[in-house]
């Protein structure tokens, strides 16, 4: 078991470290690798906050419009802006079916969009900075835990009032 766990904490790694510890450290690190890290970490969180927004977006078509073609209303989304796309303002204000799910949908996109700045903010400090704590975790660390926690506070709501989860879930 002691080898396991020396083997886990090579090189001091995240197990010893309190999120206060992370923020504040720094590693040493060529501009090129620190470039390359960040741009790499910020595609993965681009399509981590993607799909973040692409299950919202779904979840809200689903309650807000049950009697309205998938194919048409994403149509008519089109015409939208892209501020109004990525915002998912007039898809919410003008859903035929209001409830609590369509908001916490909404309130769950705002913050994965907020996640998806700070994630920028993140990599371009990984850039200037060659790894600093506080920019490593904002690039690493944010989006998934904020894809997790969206996922867990949709859960219940999910299988109480979209269709498609009733059915996945349904007992036999």
């Amino acid at each position: 078991m002691k080898k396991m766990i020396s083997f886990l904490n090579m090189g001091g790694i995240v197990l010893d470290y309190t999120i206060a510890e992370l923020w504040h450290s720094s590693v040493v690190m060529p501009r090129w690798q620190s470039v390359l890290l960040a741009l790499g970490l910020f595609f993965m969180d681009s399509v981590i906050c993607w799909a973040n927004w692409y299950c919202q977006q779904g979840a809200i078509m689903e309650y807000g419009y049950p009697r309205v073609k998938i194919k048409k209303l994403k149509k008519t989304i089109r015409d939208d802006s892209v501020i109004e796309r990525i915002f998912m303002v007039r898809l919410c204000r003008e859903a035929k079916k209001k409830g609590f799910l369509i908001w916490l949908c909404w309130i769950v996109n705002l913050i994965n969009v907020l996640v998806f700045a700070a994630a920028i903010v993140g990599m371009i400090g990984v850039m200037i900075t060659s790894v600093a704590g506080w920019a490593m975790l904002l690039l690493l660390l944010l989006p998934i835990s904020w894809l997790l926690i969206g996922a867990a506070l949709r859960f219940i709501p999910d299988l109480l009032f979209l269709p498609s989860e009733r059915n996945r879930y349904k007992w036999k």
